[in-house]
């Protein structure tokens, strides 16, 4: 039996395999699935799709690495957790590269070296162009946005400066706030030196952010800026009523004193008529 498993090899469906030769050390790359001449070469398996996490929990999974720790444009530095769904090359010279070329000899080593660190900066990067607040409310937005970065490489960010409220104070300050940089041609300007999935044949899909963390103090300033930026919304909407019954109450009194002009115009012309009468019945 041993003998036959050294010669023979079978590619399950949802897997391929890199078989290095045993004498020539030559790679070569099964990725249909059914037997193939083993020959006593060593075999290297790959999943053919497999989810990837940076969670708190899930921890028995070699791969997860944990949270990803970032800083959003207001300062505050979170833990983001998630997940993303990795589809690995259909192509064999993507997959004997993914061994030969980038020395990952299991999927746990690929996400270790090439997808997590990747996974990392998008995030890193993502997270400078909201705040807190924001992100929370749009982890939708922020999970988008790392996928998009893991396929296709790091966005090159830059910054503008542009006058808001403060929620605290509700008095107006000048902030920086960072943005997705387009190069000339109008495509997203990108950093070079990093390798995204579609560098490996891979490809990332599902990427899903599945919680934000901050530390007690942050939670809690997020929570006064909320509030502040509440009662900012309240006290804006109840000026604006304000204004609104100033408006109705001018309108009410124009439309009062018309209506009163009218009727001492109508009795003026009445005593008029009234007296021109009393006039002709004299005569």
């Amino acid at each position: 039996m041993f003998f036959m498993d050294s010669l023979i090899g079978n590619v399950d469906a949802n897997e391929y395999q890199v078989k290095q030769a045993f004498m020539t050390g030559e790679l070569s790359a099964h990725l249909t699935p059914g037997w193939f001449l083993k020959a006593m070469g060593t075999i290297y398996r790959f999943p053919k799709t497999e989810t990837v996490y940076f969670t708190r929990d899930n921890i028995d999974n070699p791969i997860n690495q944990g949270p990803v720790t970032v800083t959003f444009s207001d300062n505050s530095r979170c833990d983001i957790s998630g997940t993303v769904r990795v589809i690995m090359p259909t192509s064999e010279q993507y997959a004997i590269d993914i061994v030969a070329k980038h020395s990952n000899r299991t999927f746990q080593d690929f996400a270790v070296k090439n997808i997590m660190p990747v996974t990392k900066r998008a995030l890193i990067t993502a997270a400078t162009t909201m705040t807190a607040p924001d992100a929370k409310i749009k982890m939708a937005d922020l999970a988008t946005l790392g996928q998009d970065q893991l396929n296709n490489g790091i966005f090159v960010l830059e910054s503008t400066k542009v006058k808001e409220l403060d929620p605290a104070t509700g008095e107006e300050v000048v902030r920086e706030v960072k943005h997705i940089k387009q190069s000339a041609d109008g495509t997203t300007a990108r950093f070079k030196d990093d390798m995204p999935l579609t560098a490996f044949g891979a490809n990332a899909t599902n990427f899903v952010v599945t919680d934000i963390t901050c530390s007690p103090e942050i939670e809690r300033q997020i929570s006064d800026q909320q509030q502040a930026k509440m009662g900012i919304a309240t006290a804006k909407a109840k000026a604006a009523q304000a204004d609104q019954e100033v408006i109705t109450a001018r309108k009410q009194g124009d439309a009062n004193i018309a209506r009163i002009k009218a009727e001492e115009e109508a009795k003026a012309q009445q005593m008029i008529v009234a007296a021109e009468r009393e006039n002709k019945v004299q005569i």
